[in-house]
């Protein structure tokens, strides 16, 4: 389950529009199918509005409940891990449904450290929607695939992750390079 505080601007047609708040609340269930030495587990996810408005651009969300599954593989050695999952997603709206993708590698630098490497990215099931007007990420049928590294500090009871993604390709998605730091309980 995990949520996270966004701060967005959008700028074009002569104006700039800025909007903050949580953006959609993911709950997701997993279980494990084989314990190696390929791991291999399925997952269900969902995704529901916070209580913001999707109508005030940019939208912290489209205001529509996703619901989806994914297969995950993976397997590691004491010098690296890889990872990589398949899904897809049912989405609310008008939106076109979605496959996402994701590869992962992560290489330990310490005993508490690992530093995490990946792929990612969604294909839609028909093609993007370009509908002319003011254009909002969270409401468009997007493609995309991005490329980002971080920096995963493990530690008792909170793990912290300092993260950047940059986007190699896309439609109707934002350009550019994100940052965000995000907090894990662990036991």
């Amino acid at each position: 389950m995990g949520t996270a505080f966004e701060r967005l601007e959008s700028e074009g047609n002569g104006a700039l529009h800025r909007n903050s708040g949580l953006s959609d609340l993911t709950l997701q269930l997993k279980r494990r199918l084989l314990a190696g030495p390929v791991v291999t587990s399925v997952s269900a996810e969902s995704r529901v509005p916070t209580g913001y408005d999707p109508g005030r651009p940019p939208a912290l969300g489209p205001g529509e409940v996703d619901y989806g599954g994914r297969l995950a593989v993976g397997g590691a050695t004491a010098r690296f891990y890889v990872t990589g999952e398949v899904g897809f997603t049912v989405r609310g709206g008008p939106r076109s449904d979605e496959v996402p993708y994701a590869l992962e590698l992560g290489v330990p630098v310490h005993r508490d450290a690992t530093v995490r490497a990946e792929l990612r990215g969604a294909q839609t099931v028909r093609p993007p929607d370009s509908r002319p007007g003011t254009f909002d990420p969270a409401l468009a049928d997007s493609r995309y695939s991005s490329a980002g590294f971080a920096l995963v500090l493990r530690g008792k009871p909170l793990d912290l992750v300092f993260a950047a993604q940059r986007q190699l390709s896309g439609r109707n998605t934002l350009a550019g390079t994100r940052f965000w730091f995000s907090i894990w309980g662990s036991r």
